[in-house]
């Protein structure tokens, strides 16, 4: 944790010296009404994903133990490994996006929606196929139990990708309450199901509530 704030808190100095010198700090209280109703929402949006995606393994250490908890994080941070690539397409793309979007280029919108979902499913096969084999090499043999959960949970960060597409269009439609209505319904129904079934079924229930909830964020966004 110290080394990621570390090196987090060195790139954000040397990002604010570099544009700094294109920064005009200025404040105008006719754009705060503005700036809350489009934020707000926003800041619990991430706190329902928060809840979405680490609560679980709180409840798995109050439910089942500590040692459940690796179990589960490992199977869980090896199949995040397919958010890394989709957030590193979707934040790439994102500029052209929006500009699709003014331009109403739909078609080149759906274009590249296509071209970026192919490739994460082409890793979300991967992980799903080989995941497993790669992990038997790799760690201590105490957490091959768990493994079994990576094609779970990376068949579950499949539709977190096509949530955060959504997510793209609700800000660009500036209906951000969506987001936090979308966040919160998902996070709540995670928490129940697992406070219901984690103490009968285990760990597992929590890599199941993870697909399920994020499966119906992205029903949710469709609609």
């Amino acid at each position: 944790i110290l080394g990621y704030s570390f090196a987090g808190f060195i790139v954000s100095v040397m990002m604010y010296r570099k544009i700094i010198i294109f920064v005009k700090y200025s404040f105008c209280k006719l754009y705060l009404p503005y700036i809350l109703n489009y934020t707000f929402p926003i800041l619990l949006f991430s706190l329902s994903i928060f809840i979405l995606t680490q609560f679980d393994k709180i409840l798995i250490n109050k439910f089942v133990g500590k040692y459940q908890v690796g179990l589960y994080s490992l199977a869980y941070t090896i199949s995040s490994l397919l958010q890394v690539v989709n957030m590193a397409l979707i934040n790439a793309w994102t500029p052209n996006f929006f500009k699709s979007f003014d331009l109403k280029n739909y078609d080149k919108l759906n274009s590249d929606i296509e071209k970026i979902f192919s490739i994460i499913l082409l890793f979300a096969l991967l992980l799903m196929l080989f995941g497993k084999e790669v992990c038997l090499l790799v760690v201590d043999s105490r957490y091959y139990p768990a493994l079994f959960l990576i094609p779970i949970i990376s068949f579950g960060f499949i539709f977190y990708s096509i949530w955060d597409i959504y997510t793209r269009v609700f800000i660009y439609m500036k209906q951000t309450k969506w987001l936090t209505i979308i966040g919160v319904i998902c996070g709540v129904i995670s928490v129940i199901l697992n406070y219901i079934f984690m103490p009968q079924y285990g760990y597992i229930v929590g890599a199941l509530t993870f697909v399920m909830s994020v499966f119906l964020m992205s029903l949710l966004g469709y609609f």
